[in-house]
């Protein structure tokens, strides 16, 4: 049976076999990568950029997430 057009069947392979529709976008553009580089930060480069000012009293927002600019920010 064919599948739709723009359509794929994607195999998904773990301890059961199973099978997973997806549409592809026709507008999509592959690149390629030509490089990529990793770096190991010094002790004094960590401080430097975990650095926050605390301007929220408030630890969480509505929905139960860290504040931003308070004591759980995620960028401490």
């Amino acid at each position: 049976m064919g599948e739709p057009a723009g359509h794929r069947r994607l195999l998904l392979h773990n301890n059961l076999e199973d099978t997973l529709d997806y549409k592809m976008d026709d507008n999509i553009t592959f690149k390629t990568i030509k490089g990529l580089s990793f770096g190991i930060l010094s002790t004094e480069d960590i401080k430097k950029i975990s650095v926050l000012e605390i301007t929220n009293v408030e630890i969480l927002d509505c929905l139960g997430h860290a504040a931003t600019n308070g004591l759980y920010d995620l960028r401490l």
